[in-house]
């Protein structure tokens, strides 16, 4: 994966033959398996159900591009129908996700990329052990002004694991996640009066045409 230069699950994901990337609201991708639908196939991180709702709410499944390529250690991808000890609530497939666990003395990792547009890319990460104890926290950023009006585009995601070695044979693991999107909603502009117009709300107060010009824009872009 460090190899291809993989930026997050999503790209990792994209190159599996059988499983495709589905553009989905926000800008974020999940995946379906063998032509199943998003929310039929299930994704466990450190054998965490990334996302509880799927298969129960429609399009509970999340942005797998939160996820980043830093914090990855293996996947396994079982196609179909697999062991029932993950459920029997899906046809697509499963996807396991093995994090990364600190190994050696604790070290920094650092990671900036940046484009058009605004865009920028930034990952930070600490990880280490001791004799009986590894751990590891990964933090990155996204964000994007967007090419066009109103395509804000933002995304945040954590993670951290403490291991703890009981013995030859057993360890504790305590881990968790945290991600969080935002992006401004598609809209219209009025030309008359410079507000945003939400699809669904009326049209604009004037025709368009020569000799329009669009009034101070008002910072109220509405987000979701």
């Amino acid at each position: 994966m460090k190899d291809r230069g993989y930026r997050d699950l999503a790209d990792i994901l994209s190159q599996v033959p059988g499983l495709y990337m589905a553009p989905a609201a926000k800008d974020s991708k999940m995946v379906r398996v063998r032509g199943a639908s998003s929310d039929q196939t299930k994704i466990y991180i450190d054998g965490i159900p990334a996302f509880p709702l799927t298969g129960i709410v429609s399009n509970a499944a999340s942005d797998l591009s939160t996820i980043p390529a830093d914090s990855i250690a293996k996947i396994e991808i079982i196609k179909g129908s697999g062991p029932v000890q993950y459920g029997t609530d899906y046809k697509g497939g499963v996807i396991l996700v093995t994090t990364k666990d600190g190994n050696g003395s604790g070290k920094f990792r650092v990671s900036v990329a940046g484009g058009s547009n605004h865009t920028y890319d930034a990952k930070l990460g600490y990880s280490g052990s001791d004799k009986n104890v590894s751990y590891a926290v990964n933090l990155s950023k996204h964000y994007s002004a967007g090419y066009l009006e109103n395509q804000m585009n933002k995304k945040i995601y954590f993670d951290g694991k403490i291991k703890f070695k009981m013995s030859s044979k057993s360890s504790l693991m305590l881990n968790g996640y945290y991600s969080d999107m935002e992006r401004e909603v598609p809209q219209s502009v009025d030309p008359a009066t410079g507000e945003y117009v939400l699809p669904s709300g009326p049209r604009w107060s004037v025709a368009t045409g020569d000799g329009i010009t669009p009034a101070q824009k008002k910072n109220n872009n509405a987000t979701d």
